[in-house]
């Protein structure tokens, strides 16, 4: 059987991380730098992601033209893809 203590420090460990990702969700848990059209938006993960399930088809709808993802840029600029 482990210590008490042990268990006790588990614990406030985890908690203490649980805490972090929500207060800093973009710094927990971001998969790394975005585009510079959603610089914006950058601390902002609800914006495109839901809680647990990620991104949402709705939420890009929101800004974006559906027919027009990955065409134009919500200012009607198109999108240069990278080679």
């Amino acid at each position: 059987m482990k210590p008490r203590w042990i268990l006790a420090i588990i614990t406030v460990n985890l908690l203490i991380l649980a805490a972090l990702v929500f207060i800093y969700p973009h710094l927990m848990v971001a998969p790394g730098e975005l585009i510079p059209a959603h610089s914006q938006i950058e601390t902002e993960c609800f914006a495109c992601h839901a809680p647990l399930r990620g991104v949402t088809q709705e939420k890009c709808a929101s800004c974006h033209t559906v027919a027009n993802i990955g065409v134009l840029t919500t200012r009607g600029v198109p999108v240069v893809k990278a080679k």
